[in-house]
């Protein structure tokens, strides 16, 4: 006959209670459940999926706005994204840095004896109908119109009688003033243009 001492006792019931708590948690659905459910949690932990955005090439330049008197060459790049799955990692949410890029080209000056840009932009009209004929224009110059636009890159014209107005955007290389600076315009794909490269003036 074996004797026990309790300490072996104690230790009997303990592997015994052990092998129970297993046997019940196998046989039991929702344990199985959870169980799996940590192990996909565990496994998206280390698998993250982010969106990562970097800059495309710089595209070539374009041909200058203007044969003389300064005009605009621009050249672009787009912001790439893409969505992917890293280790760790957060989305670095956009592009720094600037989309568009300008420099003034062929800025010797015009002929005296040409048109201006803006008599250009404006004459550009003649050949178009509105309400059924031809007029004839020429440009209004901010100062002549300063209570009906403060933006310099907004192109002014009148017909050659004072009686019908146009305003336009002023194309790319068109000059500019404001207040004590000259400039030019840029960026014909924006309602509201913005004059770049200015330059103090007296």
């Amino acid at each position: 006959m074996r004797v026990w001492s309790w300490e072996q006792f104690w230790e009997t019931v303990l592997v015994l209670l052990g092998l129970l708590a297993l046997a019940v948690s196998v046989a039991n659905p929702s344990t199985r459940r959870l169980q799996e459910d940590g192990v996909a949690s565990n496994s998206l932990e280390e698998e993250l999926e982010v969106t990562t955005y970097w800059w495309g090439e710089w595209a070539k330049w374009t041909a200058c706005t203007r044969a003389c008197g300064g005009g605009v060459v621009s050249q672009e790049r787009h912001c790439l994204k893409q969505r992917k799955k890293v280790a760790a990692g957060k989305d670095n949410m956009t592009c720094t840095g600037t989309a568009k890029r300008y420099h003034l080209c062929n800025t010797e000056e015009c002929p005296a004896s040409g048109r201006s840009f803006r008599e250009e932009q404006c004459w550009s009209f003649n050949s178009q109908l509105y309400n059924g004929r031809n007029y004839q224009w020429k440009p209004l110059y901010p100062d002549d119109y300063v209570h009906i636009s403060s933006n310099p890159c907004d192109l002014h014209c009148t017909t050659t009688d004072g009686q019908r107005q146009l305003m336009v955007a002023a194309r790319d290389g068109t000059s500019c003033k404001y207040s004590t600076y000259r400039g030019v315009c840029v960026d014909a794909n924006r309602v509201r243009r913005r004059a770049v490269l200015l330059q103090h003036v007296g």
